[in-house]
Parts: structure tokens; sequence; C-alpha cells
């Protein structure tokens, strides 16, 4: 009981690092869950593409001949794994910054590390409540930052939809881009000329790609990942740094 009451009152007095780290929490928890999203939705368009090449009835080597479907699928397949490796390096990044913060504030800190030594704390467990300290602050602003995000979901899940049709587009080469804009092509007339589908040649390769529908529910894993995920990244950038401190500060002060 002692060791939560000595968090609160650990934070209260050092506000100024937590608004800081707390700032910094939350750009990695909108980010990370923005590029989460968008990943799922270009495996979602992905997936919707292969099953619509499957509903065509010509063969499969003459699909796979046009250059618009070999483009497409590849592009697709490139940003579902360029957006999971960015959510690997901001996991990174995150723990990086965490640990930079968390040194400087020890740094500040050696006033009231020497205290606690001298009171018989043991490194160890001084070490356990900072790293409880930024953990605590961590699921603060995860709680914060999904209920702001539950309430505006909407405009939320609309804006990433955009970067994602912005990125897409972004990525496709100049005859795929013109294709785009004009959809009358021999191949793609071809294809369809005696095809009965729910789509054409222009949704195939472009559009119906994304269930506006769904709501922040539908990522609760990824709610769920960066929570754990977020609190062992704090958790072991916190603790490690203040018992190497501690360990320094028997060294160099207590010897």
């Amino acid at each position: 009981m002692r060791i939560i009451q000595r968090i609160f009152a650990s934070l209260r007095y050092h506000r100024v690092a937590a608004i800081i780290l707390g700032v910094m929490m939350t750009l990695f928890l909108l980010f990370s869950l923005s590029t989460l999203i968008i990943r799922d939705f270009q495996q979602v368009a992905l997936n919707l593409f292969e099953s619509r090449l499957n509903l065509i009835d010509l063969p499969r080597k003459t699909l796979k001949q046009l250059p618009a479907l070999q483009q497409l699928s590849q592009i697709r397949s490139g940003l579902v794994k360029t957006t999971g490796q960015i959510f690997v390096h901001s996991l990174l990044v995150f723990g990086i910054v965490v640990f930079i913060i968390n040194t400087v504030s020890l740094l500040k800190r050696r006033s009231e590390l020497i205290a606690y030594k001298i009171a018989g704390k043991g490194s160890a467990l001084v070490s356990w409540q900072i790293a409880l300290e930024n953990v605590f602050l961590y699921l603060l602003f995860y709680l914060g930052v999904v209920l702001v995000l539950i309430c505006f979901q909407g405009t939320y899940l609309k804006v990433l939809e955009k970067i994602n049709q912005t990125v897409f587009q972004q990525q496709l080469p100049a005859t795929l881009k013109t294709l785009q804009q004009h959809i009358t092509n021999q191949q793609l007339d071809q294809i369809f000329k005696n095809q009965i589908t729910a789509f054409n040649g222009h949704n195939l390769l472009f559009g119906d790609t994304i269930a506006s529908q769904r709501t922040l529910a539908d990522y609760d894993r990824y709610l769920l990942a960066l929570l754990w995920r977020g609190c062992l990244i704090v958790f072991s950038a916190s603790y490690l740094p203040a018992l190497c401190y501690n360990w320094y500060l028997n060294r160099k002060v207590f010897r």
C-alpha cells in the first residue's frame, strides 16, 4: 500500500517529467494504433482483390499474365509488409525514448535516490517503484487515449481511410494511375466481356476495399496488443536503468 502512495506522490512531485513522458506515450499509442489499422485496411483490400480474381471465370495463368493485376497484388502485399515493419520500429523507438527520458529523470532524482538508500531501501525495491510509476502513467494515458478515440471513432476511422487511400494511390506507378482515371482498358474489357460479377474492372483494381461501418471494437486485438506490449516496454526501459543507476550510486556514494 505504501508503494502505491509513493507512486502517486512521486508523479505529482515530478509532474514535468511525467507530462513529457505522457505526451510521448500518447503519440506512440496514436501512431501505433493507426499503423495497425491501416495495415488491416490493406490486408482486407488484398484479400478482397484475390477473392475477386478467383470469381473471374478465366484461367489463373491468363490472369497472372496481366501486368496491372500483378502490380496491384505486389503493391498491396508490399504495403501490408511495410506497415507491419513500421509498427515494429515504433515499438523500438518508443522503448528508446522511454529509456532516455527515464535516464534524464534519474539523474535529476539523485538526491531522492540517495535518501532512499539512507532509509534502508534496496536497489531492487526502489527500481521497482520507479518502473511502476511509469507503468501506471502509461495505463493512465492509455485509458485516456482509448476513451477519446471511442468518442470520435467515426471521424478517426474516416481519417485513417483517407490516409490509407492516399498512401495506396501514391504507390501506384504512372501506368496504373492512368488506368485508374481512364478505366476503359482493352485487357480489362476482355476480362469482363462475358463475366457476371458484382464488380467491374475499376472496383476489382481500385475500389470498394474498405469496410467503413467498422468501429474500434473490431480492432480490440490491436488495443490489447498495445496495452501489454506498451506496459512491458515501459517497465523494462524504466526498471533496468534505475537498477543500474542505483548500483552506480552504491559504488560511488556508499562504498
